[in-house]
Parts: structure tokens; C-alpha cells; sequence
């Protein structure tokens, strides 16, 4: 059965029980596209889509937000721990540091410990993302298991 058949099913079963819609979600593909065609199919429910930054789209990758929004996209998700990526790129400190405005997303209870560490702990060489305590405007997003150790609300 294909994608768009499983969706109408299961816009019907939505109807069926009172629910407003839903969020379609792939870790392949964009999913703005099938939202329109079943809030088109469903007047009276809405579906909302988006993209998964997965390694099918290209990873962090901001061409794909950009197509992803205008094609109606309305969320974009961060990958999934099984999108590691096969090549990385290592930067320096010092590099880093020229960054006007530093971003730092830290997902999951495995980095608990090390966002501890980093956020609550001396500047040490022991951790070195301590570092970043001292940058003039570092933000840091974290979901609840990984800020699960934190002691102070921030």
C-alpha cells in the first residue's frame, strides 16, 4: 500500500476519532507535500509536515529548511541518532571562538553527564566544551533528558 493510501487511512481513522489531524512525520523525505494533498482530501481535519535532517536530505542542511518551508512545511525535525554522518568537520577552538554567536543542540540522556560538566563545572581542560562558559554569547538548547542533571533552572 502506498504512502499517500496509509495517510488517507489514517486521516479517516483521525476523523473517526475526533482528533483535529496530526503531524506526518519521514526520516527519508519532506512530508509538507502529503499534509496539503490530505488537508485538501479533509477539509475538516489539518495535517501538518515538515523534514527530518537526516542523511536522505543532505543533514544539517539548510536548502532543504528553506524548500521544506516553502513548500509548507511547518516543522523541521533534528536527525536521529542513527544519522551520524560519515565525514565530519573538525574546527578549533580559536575557530570556533570567532563565532559572533555560538549554537550548541545537545540531545539525549547519554550527554547528560558531559552537559553537567560543561555548563555547572570549572573551565578545565578535562571537559572541553567548559570553554564555552567564558564566550561572550553561546546559546545552548537541550532537550529534558540531557539537561536532566543540571541542579540550577536556567
Amino acid at each position: 500500500m502506498g504512502k499517500f493510501l496509509r495517510d488517507r487511512r489514517a486521516a479517516g481513522e483521525r476523523a473517526c476519532a475526533g482528533l483535529a489531524g496530526a503531524l506526518i512525520k519521514c526520516h527519508y523525505a519532506d512530508t509538507a507535500a502529503r499534509a496539503a494533498l490530505l488537508n485538501e482530501q479533509f477539509p475538516d481535519l489539518r495535517f501538518y509536515g515538515g523534514v527530518a535532517l537526516n542523511n536522505s536530505v543532505g543533514g544539517l542542511n539548510p536548502e532543504a529548511v528553506a524548500a521544506s518551508g516553502k513548500m509548507g512545511g511547518k516543522i523541521v525535525w533534528f536527525p536521529t541518532m542513527d544519522a551520524v554522518p560519515k565525514i565530519a568537520i573538525s574546527m578549533s577552538v580559536p575557530q570556533i571562538f570567532s563565532a559572533k554567536i555560538i549554537i550548541n543542540t545537545v540531545p539525549d540522556t547519554r550527554k547528560a553527564k558531559a552537559v553537567q560538566a560543561a555548563v555547572e563545572g570549572p573551565v578545565t581542560n578535562m571537559c572541553p566544551a567548559s570553554i564555552l562558559q567564558t564566550h561572550p554569547d553561546c546559546r545552548l538548547f537541550l532537550d529534558k533528558p540531557a539537561a536532566s542533571l543540571l541542579t540550577k533552572k536556567y
